[in-house]
């Protein structure tokens, strides 16, 4: 009996000392346990971003700044012997996985850094569905103030410490990611994509500052007004969808005041249901409760399950960083709902209307002189 425990326990820690060689050879060196890499060569693009005084990244609402530089420009150098350079290095479809990507290849990074993105964090593939739960336990560990110095300390430590998962890599080219998920999966992306935001967020907020540059973070404007792609199936059934149709009708023929009070009980039965929210939202606006309808249209884009915009979680996720770093924000998505109810607030899906990016980027302009001291 002696003899076969002893086999047991030499058996057993065999099998540990090669299932850790295993891992030492296969794994990747982390620190952030992000499961992709990014591979590109920036080649020449690089020269022109660190002899930048002030460098956006971002995604498409960053892009979307590129016409009001040259304005900018001319409108900060009037006392300078030389034009202040804004170099826009941000892309559409861009995560903010690949801007932190393009800030670390950086050597030198401008004075100022301006980050305008989350709204395309779920556009592109960038984990494995099925490791869903090893990621949240990787971020888990992470979080954790001894793991987290000991791997700063030593990176190659990560290959024993994390869950190993299937590593992607991310290249030029971004690939939309088809989406098809069902409700509990997209669940599952929703909670892991909001976790490495926050890890990545937290990386961009270290590396700007280890190098020594004002970074602004910036909200993304949130359309409110838009209807939610698609209720989460385990927050509705066939009565309720039935139920929100008439109602829906009642709205469409002006009845805002005479289903408010039913809208308002329906959302204190059906939690967590995008549509039912949406309602309320409508059914507020058109009777005029703006601050009721604005928090309804925020819990209906949280609890939208098609992932197609700027989330509010990415939104509370940059002011309450920003807060506790000590960074500056610029609540770009509060310059432009606080204004909910009276007027058309977004030429598109995603874009504000220009008089609000005339708010924002007034704004952007007085950070930047402060920062300058011009």
């Amino acid at each position: 009996m002696v003899k076969k425990i002893a086999l047991f326990i030499l058996a057993s820690f065999m099998a540990i000392i090669g299932y850790s060689a295993y891992l030492w050879v296969t794994q990747p060196v982390l620190i952030a346990p992000l499961p992709y890499h990014v591979d590109i060569d920036y080649k020449n693009q690089t020269d022109i971003a660190e002899a930048a005084h002030v460098l956006i990244l971002g995604d498409r609402l960053a892009d979307s700044l590129k016409s009001y530089i040259p304005k900018m420009i001319t409108n900060l150098s009037q006392n300078l012997q030389e034009p202040l350079r804004i170099v826009n290095w941000s892309a559409p479809h861009e995560s903010l996985g690949r801007s932190l990507d393009k800030l670390k290849s950086l050597k030198v990074l401008p004075k100022m850094i301006i980050y305008l993105g989350a709204s395309e964090e779920f556009y592109e593939k960038r984990f494995e569905i099925k490791d869903s739960a090893k990621i949240l336990e990787n971020v888990k560990k992470f979080r954790q103030e001894n793991i987290s110095t000991l791997l700063y300390t030593f990176p190659p430590i990560s290959k024993l410490i994390y869950a190993p998962v299937e590593f992607l890599t991310l290249g030029a080219s971004i690939v939309k990611d088809p989406g098809d998920l069902d409700s509990l999966l997209q669940q599952q992306k929703m909670e892991v994509t909001f976790n490495l935001f926050e890890v990545e967020l937290d990386e961009f907020i270290a590396f700007s500052k280890e190098k020594g540059s004002h970074l602004v973070l910036v909200t993304a404007p949130l359309n409110l007004e838009i209807s939610p792609l698609k209720a989460c199936a385990n927050s509705t059934t066939e009565s309720l969808e039935t139920y929100q149709r008439s109602l829906k009708n009642s709205l469409e023929a002006g009845s805002h005041k005479a289903v408010l009070n039913k809208i308002r009980r329906l959302s204190e039965t059906s939690i967590g249901n995008s549509i039912t929210y949406h309602l309320l939202g409508r059914a507020s606006l058109g009777s005029g409760f703006y601050e009721e309808a604005r928090s309804a249209f925020i819990n209906a884009a949280a609890y939208d399950c098609g992932n197609w915009r700027a989330h509010p979680v990415f939104n509370s996720l940059i002011k309450s960083k920003s807060k506790i770093s000590g960074n500056a924000v610029l609540d770009f998505d509060e310059i432009v709902n606080r204004h909910l109810g009276l007027n058309e607030l977004f030429l598109s899906d995603h874009f504000p209307q220009s008089i609000y990016y005339g708010h924002f980027i007034e704004e952007l302009e007085l950070a930047i002189k402060v920062k300058f001291k011009l």
